[in-house]
């Protein structure tokens, strides 16, 4: 009696579906919400309806509150993605107070996208200080309205927080009237765009507004979001004298497309 063998069948390989790109995170996050839904760190406001307003505190760098955005499943170790956030924000104080009063609102405040360990943001300057002299006393002159900002998230205060300078920063792009309201903008896009794995992974980051008539600027990080250790959306003071009135904030993740 013989016996036969089947022949094994050869395997199919079924090639890799291109993904075109995912929402994986969307959140408009009002005043009401981020009162009761992120954690806080400090003084929370008694309530908000329309306008969220931040006191004063007794830290530098501190934590305002952060939002849990995504676990750590839903992005893999090579994914390359991209967080989009809008930022709505009020500054309306009577000019010829500012210089005269420390408490007068200065808004934004950094606003930053942490995997746990470490936050990279946008630190978007004072208007109260803000201009484009480099001996201005707020330190940021002839580097533009905005900055890059990194630090380690560890405790409620921003540890070894550092400025990232823009990247090929005209300082003539826009030249800021510190007198006049008009000129400063209530609307901030910020974009962290975590570029696919190449000889240089580190994170991106612009942020760009109406401000007179059209500003933007761009920053690399120095190293990148760990998307898959899942993000945090964190808030953070520069000074601690400083107040802030948020309108809204708008939070998007996509995970990006990989068809070549």
């Amino acid at each position: 009696m013989t016996s036969s063998v089947a022949n094994p069948q050869p395997k199919t390989v079924t090639p890799e579906k291109p993904s075109y790109g995912e929402v994986v995170y969307h959140k408009l996050m009002t005043p009401q919400w981020l009162l009761n839904k992120a954690t806080w760190n400090a003084r929370k406001p008694d309530g908000a309806e329309l306008v969220l307003e931040i006191e004063d505190d007794s830290r530098d760098y501190e934590n305002i509150l952060w939002v849990s955005l995504i676990p750590g499943e839903i992005l893999d170790k090579n994914d390359a993605f991209t967080v989009k956030i809008q930022a709505i924000l009020e500054h309306n104080n009577p000019a010829p107070l500012r210089n005269n009063n420390r408490n007068a609102p200065k808004d934004p405040m950094s606003i930053m996208v942490a995997d746990g360990r470490y936050a990279y943001g946008i630190q978007i300057q004072d208007p109260t200080s803000y201009d484009n002299n480099a001996n201005n006393d707020s330190g940021f002159g002839g580097q533009g309205a905005y900055l890059g900002m990194e630090g380690e998230v560890r405790g409620s205060v921003l540890q070894s927080p550092t400025p990232i300078p823009p990247t090929g920063l005209d300082a003539t792009q826009a030249q800021i009237d510190d007198r006049n309201h008009v000129r400063w903008p209530q609307i901030f896009d910020i974009t962290l765009a975590q570029v696919e794995p190449g000889p240089r992974r580190n994170l991106v980051g612009i942020c760009s507004s109406a401000l007179d008539g059209g500003y933007s600027t761009s920053f690399w990080f120095t190293d990148r979001l760990k998307g898959e250790e899942g993000l945090r959306l964190y808030l953070y003071r520069a000074e601690k004298e400083e107040i802030y009135n948020i309108k809204s904030l708008e939070v998007t993740i996509f995970r990006d497309c990989n068809y070549k």
